[in-house]
């Protein structure tokens, strides 16, 4: 008997398993949530594609994503991945109608649109500055007039890379606070 068949449910619940990039798409169109229970993982870049296909996250606390781009009760929730209770607890309180997984993934959608390749690139060339120290470049726009430098992120921007979000809340745009999981 499957795991599936075990805990009957094999009608709501799809372990699919690894996917070509080709085929995600249409994984994200079928899920109604996206869980990614990571043990380790830099980053996550599947939690930015699922935020994309408008889906609540259900994200392991262990994720280098999460602290950015979960927040919790809005658009998704973090847990301990080797907690089996607490991942339990995040799929009940997506699923138990306490909250809104529309509307979270309506946020997520909202949220991940704002990480754009420009966003990407200044928030880089700021984190190279800030290692090395540099001032930042005068840009000339088409026009020719120099534009003014972009905003100096503060140094404790350096807590962001320990996990320290609680002062990072610089590094995202103002619509998207940082709100650190309780």
């Amino acid at each position: 008997m499957s795991f599936r068949a075990e805990l009957r449910l094999e009608d709501c619940v799809a372990f699919a398993g690894f996917q070509q990039y080709s085929d995600l798409p249409v994984y994200y169109g079928l899920a109604s949530a996206f869980v990614h229970p990571a043990t380790v993982e830099q980053w996550g870049l599947v939690v930015n594609e699922a935020m994309a296909a408008g889906l609540p996250v259900l994200v392991s606390h262990l994720c280098g994503c999460a602290p950015d781009l979960v927040l919790e009760g809005v658009n998704g929730f973090t847990f301990d991945p080797f907690d089996i209770e607490a991942i339990a607890m995040a799929l009940v309180r997506l699923s138990a109608g306490s909250c809104d997984p529309v509307a979270m993934g309506e946020e997520s959608r909202r949220m991940i649109a704002a990480w754009t390749p420009e966003i990407f690139a200044e928030r880089l060339w700021e984190a190279a500055r800030l290692a090395t120290g540099a001032p930042p470049p005068a840009v000339s726009g088409p026009d020719g007039r120099v534009d003014e430098p972009p905003p100096r992120i503060e140094p404790e921007a350096r807590d962001v890379a320990r996990g320290d979000v609680g002062r990072a809340r610089h590094l995202h745009p103002p619509e998207h606070p940082v709100v650190p999981a309780v």
